[in-house]
């Protein structure tokens, strides 16, 4: 819901709560966070929330890495930075196929900025994913 308000709630405050609550033990809170976070876009776009994003890439739970990847894709342009990028390289290597697709959609949505040889090797590789 917090994320649905868009520009009139994105303010410090209430970046700070989103970000502490994505280490709430309840991955369902995490993800609603998460969510919330790219709901925002660009607005929450700071070097702050880009690395507890990056940071959470790494959680156990494949429904928080998902959205993670969806997130840093709203973020933007704004966001993409070889260390954004990496991350989401790295997820496109992912057991979880949705986590995979999400992770291309994100590096779409970075856009010329992210783009590199090992992006697009990354990228060719998904191509040819049979399971997704």
């Amino acid at each position: 819901v917090l994320g649905l308000l868009g520009l009139k709630a994105s303010t410090q405050e209430l970046i700070i709560l989103l970000l502490t609550v994505l280490s709430d033990q309840d991955c369902d809170v995490r993800v609603c966070a998460c969510n919330a976070l790219g709901q925002l876009g660009e607005k929450a776009a700071s070097e702050e929330v880009v690395k507890v994003l990056l940071a959470t890439l790494s959680d156990q739970d494949c429904g928080v890495r998902k959205v993670v990847c969806n997130a840093l894709g709203r973020l933007g342009e704004k966001v993409a930075s070889e260390e954004v990028t990496k991350g989401l390289l790295t997820a496109l290597s992912e057991q979880d196929c949705d986590v995979r697709i999400c992770a291309c959609d994100a590096l779409r949505r970075l856009g010329e900025k992210s783009a590199n040889e090992e992006l697009i090797k990354g990228l060719l590789n998904a191509l040819i994913d049979k399971e997704c």
